[in-house]
C-alpha cells in the first residue's frame, strides 16, 4: 500500500558546524566542541535541519597543527595553525572584549 500523496523529491544535503563551545576549566583540560547539523534543501525549496552529535577535541598537544582553509570556498590557504595558536587567539579575544566591557563609560558632552 502506498503512502497518501507520496512524491519522489530531490535536493542537496551537507553537514555544517552550527555552534562552537570552548571549555577551559581551572586545572583541567581545555576542550573545543563543534555542534553540527545536516542541512537538506529539497527541490521544492523546503529546508530540513537535523542535529548531529558533533565533534569534540581536547587540547592535549599544543603543537598539533591543521591546515587553514578559506571559509567561503574551502580551498587550502597554504598555511597551518597550531592548537596553541587557537588558544592564544581565543584568550586574546576574551581579554580584549573584557577590557572593553570593563572600561569606564565616557560621560556625555
Amino acid at each position: 500500500m502506498s503512502n497518501y500523496r507520496e512524491q519522489a523529491i530531490s535536493g542537496q544535503k551537507w553537514v555544517r558546524s552550527n555552534s562552537v563551545q570552548i571549555s577551559n576549566p581551572y586545572q583541567g583540560l581545555p576542550v573545543v566542541r563543534f555542534g553540527e547539523e545536516e542541512i537538506a534543501v529539497l527541490s521544492d525549496g523546503k529546508t530540513i535541519n537535523t542535529p548531529l552529535e558533533g565533534l569534540t577535541e581536547p587540547f592535549t598537544d599544543p603543537a598539533k597543527t591543521f591546515p587553514l582553509l578559506n571559509p567561503v570556498t574551502g580551498e587550502a590557504l597554504g598555511a597551518t595553525a597550531s592548537y596553541q595558536d587557537v588558544y592564544v587567539l581565543l584568550h586574546s579575544l576574551y581579554i580584549a572584549l573584557a577590557v572593553a566591557r570593563d572600561a569606564p563609560a565616557t560621560a556625555p558632552e
